[in-house]
């Protein structure tokens, strides 16, 4: 199990504050550094607000409680969504929106998940190692205030700094010992060249290693 994964089964306990402290404090750590398992959790926690402000409510018949219960005994696999799931059928009384929500999801994640048990998709976050890039440590907020001729007012210590590669692409740093480093080393530097893992889907880099190649 993926540190991502083993927070990801932690997040509906963590948004409904059912875990101890020093698990909060992991989980909170975690999300602030990885985007991927940040959305999750804003995905978790979009579906407790909809169903618990907009949601009518029946009793649902125990035909449908034994059917949906007997699909989830077969689901471990997303062992954080589904745990969602039982939290959300085992209200008293049921949502009507929760209900017809977790018929449709259950249909289409089992479908998906048996679809493609052997494509190799169990980690859906692509990234590219042994990536090189080479740029310029800028702030981010002054490059996008400059091309919009917006006048940048911001104090120097808020300052959100990011590698500016020759194609203009901007790319967040991982908060990493050597992500840290390069930061400190890079923010007089002209040009840094780095090497790492790539994630760029969510426009992030992992340094593992970096070279200041001009002062």
């Amino acid at each position: 199990m993926t540190p991502c994964d083993k927070i990801q089964a932690q997040l509906s306990a963590y948004l409904d504050q059912e875990i101890a402290a020093e698990q909060v404090r992991e989980v909170t750590a975690h999300l602030a550094m990885c985007p991927p398992c940040a959305a999750a959790a804003s995905a978790e926690k979009a579906i407790k607000t909809l169903v618990h402000d907009r949601a009518r409510t029946y009793n649902a018949p125990p035909q449908l409680h034994a059917r949906i219960r007997h699909e989830l005994a077969y689901a471990h696999e997303r062992s954080g969504f589904w745990q969602l799931v039982r939290e959300l059928f085992e209200l008293h009384p049921q949502p009507a929106f929760a209900t017809l929500a977790v018929i449709v999801l259950a249909v289409s994640v089992l479908t998906y998940l048996g679809s493609n048990a052997t494509a190799g998709l169990s980690d859906p976050i692509a990234y590219v190692a042994n990536a090189h890039l080479e740029g310029n440590i800028i702030c981010a907020d002054c490059q996008l205030m400059m091309v919009t001729q917006t006048p940048c007012v911001h104090d120097a210590a808020s300052h959100r700094l990011v590698l500016k590669c020759a194609d203009g692409k901007l790319w967040n740093i991982v908060q990493s010992p050597q992500g840290r480093e390069l930061l400190q080393a890079g923010e007089a530097a002209r040009l840094v060249q780095t090497e790492g893992y790539l994630f760029p889907h969510v426009g992030y880099v992992q340094v593992t290693n970096f070279k200041v190649m001009q002062n």
